[in-house]
């Protein structure tokens, strides 16, 4: 059985699995990604990678799929996905987790950083999921409870979405959002499809969406998602977890900027004072939470509050250098310069 929090909603994976393969996944599996691998792949080899060659890359290709001469990767790479996906949709499980595995190692080997090997994953993980329902199935007997799934499918599977999270989350540091906002679309949707829509993995992405919807003017849309998560957290009896908190300061961050002020002003308050309790006064996350209501104080109009606030994160700061670097880059971040009116 997989262990802690990684298994969430198991009968809804022996149903959902043949439903969330046919769907939009594979179509996303397809074409995810193929620009920058190639870039990648040109990058290292050439575009055409010699059999013969000394490059890693080259001989991982010509090791692995017995291709002689002159070896096109991305053209090895579209060979080994149509041949998969042509085994799974016959039914061929095993035929297929083996082509999957083999382009897997194939994408990382060629483009390590990218996310087109944990697409792949995914996929492979599904399959294996989906053979070992399939073989469990057929020993059924009416009545029965699903069978668990099988721990290193899941386990794959979990840890490669939420890789894939962290590449949306990169995209996001050096500012492109649009890849971003579209790499978590796809991801919160194969995440519900295949993990259940309340893991915290979906929840984990679906927050980063409104983070970046957020910075991106679209508060409503931003508010919406954070208090969908918020809710989502909250019924499961993660209300006091640390992932939830950080949601309702992201939550409480959107509201004041939409002038709702006395629910931020709650949100952030009992945020603080959690942050405080548990964490102290000196850590970052409690100062960090200080600084948001010090800005909310500063929109309601009350400048004495906000600036007594302020000084008591400058007081805790101490000779901290990286907790002042963060604290004015956060402040930056806010788009605003403290003592404006």
């Amino acid at each position: 059985m997989p262990a802690g929090s990684r298994k969430s909603n198991v009968p809804l994976i022996a149903l959902s699995l043949v439903a969330a393969i046919g769907l939009g996944l594979i179509g996303y599996f397809m074409y995810f990604d193929d620009d920058e691998t190639t870039a990648a792949a040109d990058g290292a080899e050439g575009k055409k990678v010699s059999a013969t060659g000394v490059k890693p890359a080259s001989e991982k290709v010509k090791s692995s799929t017995g291709e002689t001469g002159e070896v096109n990767p991305m053209q090895v790479i579209a060979r080994l996905k149509q041949e998969g996906v042509a085994l799974q949709a016959a039914g061929d499980f095993e035929g297929c987790i083996k082509k999957f595995k083999l382009l897997s190692k194939v994408q990382e080997k060629i483009d390590p950083k990218g996310g087109s090997h944990l697409w792949t994953n995914i996929m492979l993980s599904a399959t294996m999921l989906q053979l070992s329902s399939s073989k469990a199935g057929q020993g059924m007997k009416p009545g029965e409870p699903a069978p668990e799934p099988d721990p290193e499918a899941w386990n794959l599977l979990v840890d490669s979405s939420a890789a894939l999270h962290e590449i949306a989350v990169d995209f996001c540091e050096v500012g492109e959002l649009e890849k971003a906002e579209g790499l978590c679309q796809q991801l919160a949707q194969v995440q519900a499809q295949l993990l259940g829509p309340a893991h915290p993995n979906v929840l984990q992405t679906l927050s980063t969406m409104g983070g970046i919807l957020a910075y991106r003017g679209d508060l409503g849309g931003s508010r919406e998602l954070y208090e969908a998560v918020f809710a989502q957290q909250v019924s499961q009896g993660q209300g006091g977890d640390l992932t939830s908190k950080l949601t309702a300061l992201s939550l409480g961050h959107v509201l004041w900027q939409q002038r709702e002020f006395e629910a931020s002003s709650k949100l952030l308050e009992a945020t603080e004072v959690s942050f405080k309790t548990e964490l102290g006064q000196g850590d970052m996350l409690t100062m960090l939470v200080r600084v948001e209501l010090a800005l909310l104080r500063q929109a309601e109009g009350k400048r004495p509050e906000a600036e007594a606030l302020f000084a008591l994160v400058m007081a805790t700061e101490g000779d901290n250098e990286d907790v002042a670097k963060q604290l004015d880059c956060f402040i930056l971040n806010q788009g605003r310069a403290w003592g404006e009116s």
